[in-house]
């Protein structure tokens, strides 16, 4: 059987301490969300949700808009990861544009 896949998510103290804040406060659905958000910044960082950079959640907010996400769910990524895990970026986050 193969090992499953490292989730960055989970291996890293910043965002499992989040998350566990979160759950005392949050639905369990939204605590989900936020980890898959956060798991999926991980996977395109190729490591820890915290270690992004401001210039590293642009780059993953241009991308998250070329693959016609909607604004919406672009949105919701970027404050998961700006609240969860984008240690550099927590002061200050890119914007998602509104379409229309």
């Amino acid at each position: 059987m193969a090992n499953p896949r490292p989730d960055p998510a989970s291996s890293d103290p910043e965002v499992e301490g989040f998350l566990a804040l979160l759950a005392a406060r949050r639905a369990p659905k939204t605590v989900e969300a936020y980890r898959r958000d956060l798991r999926a910044l991980g996977d395109w960082l190729g490591g820890p949700p915290s270690k992004a950079t401001h210039d590293d959640l642009e780059r993953w907010l241009a991308e998250l808009r070329a693959a016609g996400l909607s604004p919406a769910t672009s949105a919701r990524r970027l404050r998961s990861s700006s609240r969860g895990g984008g240690g550099g970026c927590r002061e200050r986050s890119p914007r998602p544009r509104r379409s229309g």
